[in-house]
């Protein structure tokens, strides 16, 4: 067994000792009692001695796991980072009711509180670089530039979502106010408006009334001022030659042709195989390009109302200038007037055959 893997085997085993303490730090403790005292006490000791920072040990034993798992790493540097990324969070976060308070405590007495937490986060920064080799450089140049590009985004697209809701509220909003609120000048013009309506209307109705006097004397016999000043003539005449020039000329012997006329002059024009179907077409088109030595399949057909495309497949080999050079050969085997040849499709390994 070679040396890589048993490093990676010892990885393995760190990553299940590092679950089960995962484990034991959430389970009851007087569960463990019941069970094991052995993890019990083990639990006691390192709750004692950590508090709540016991989660960091199993974070530790996976941090420390990872030099067995990337190449070229220093065995001592690996595992000093390893400690130091843990003890910078003791440091920033201890447990009053553990020991580690004690550690902390004269940790912060002897370099002070803002010292002491720009130390431990330099702790923590530094460890992070190490072991998971990260370039700073490359983070610099290219992440951060672009988070901020995301943040800067994402506030102009809150900021300009939040200035249109508003406005769109204010807009409302007035709206609604003015309509119950009257101003004098508005009443005026609302006065007028109605007086010139109801001028109007009278004027209209005064035409009414007078439509409909003038309709009385008609059907009494009488006849109004109005229709005695109008003329009315009957002097119509009427051509002969007029009439027959525009009556309807009849035909003999003639009938509507079928529309079956024009599939018959369409397939004198442009012939089709026996069959008439895309079938027969694409058998006719493999076995003339078989005739001349290039191995075919038709994969695909496109029936348009003037032009069919029949898509083929080539053997590898097989140049696509042999194909273009047999155009008149083809258009030949297919009875059609020429064909047009696609080499090849866009976005596919195919070339496409159109024939009319």
């Amino acid at each position: 067994m070679n040396r890589k893997k048993i490093e990676e085997l010892v990885f393995i085993f760190i990553i299940i000792f590092s679950s089960l303490l995962l484990v034991i730090y959430f389970v009851d403790e007087s569960v463990l009692l019941d069970k094991d005292r052995n993890l019990f006490n083990f639990k006691i000791f390192f709750t004692n001695l950590l508090g709540w920072n016991f989660i960091l040990l199993p974070l530790f034993l996976v941090l420390w796991g990872i030099y067995f798992v990337k190449e070229n790493r220093n065995f001592w540097l690996h595992f000093i980072s390893s400690c130091s990324l843990i003890l910078g969070i003791i440091f920033l976060f201890p447990d009053p009711l553990s020991s580690s308070h004690i550690l902390v405590k004269y940790y912060r007495d002897y370099l002070g509180e803002i010292l002491g937490f720009f130390i431990a986060f330099f702790m923590i920064l530094v460890s992070l670089v190490y072991i998971f080799d990260i370039h700073v450089w490359e983070v610099l140049e290219n992440k951060i530039p672009l988070l901020l590009t995301k943040f800067f985004n994402y506030i102009f697209f809150t900021l300009k979502f939040s200035i249109g809701l508003t406005l769109s509220f204010l807009d409302k909003l007035g709206a609604f106010i003015i309509g119950f609120i009257r101003i004098p000048g508005n009443n005026i013009q609302s006065v007028k408006s109605q007086n010139s309506r109801s001028l109007k209307s009278t004027k209209e109705n005064d035409k009414d009334n007078k439509n409909l006097k003038n309709k009385d004397n008609e059907s009494r016999g009488e006849i109004s001022d109005s229709n005695k000043k109008k003329k009315i003539s009957l002097d119509i005449e009427v051509l002969r030659e007029d009439l027959e020039k525009n009556s309807i000329t009849k035909i003999d012997n003639y009938y509507i042709p079928s529309p079956f006329f024009l599939q018959s002059f369409i397939s004198s024009i442009y012939p089709r195989p026996k069959g008439n179907s895309s079938k027969d077409y694409s058998e006719i088109l493999e076995e003339s390009l078989r005739n001349f030595g290039i191995q075919s399949k038709v994969v695909d057909v496109q029936i348009g109302p003037s032009i069919t495309r029949y898509e083929l497949q080539i053997e590898k080999g097989v140049k696509v200038s042999q194909i273009l050079r047999l155009k008149n050969d083809i258009a030949l085997a297919l009875a059609a007037i020429a064909v047009r040849i696609e080499a090849p499709i866009p976005g596919k390994s195919a070339i496409g055959i159109e024939v009319p």
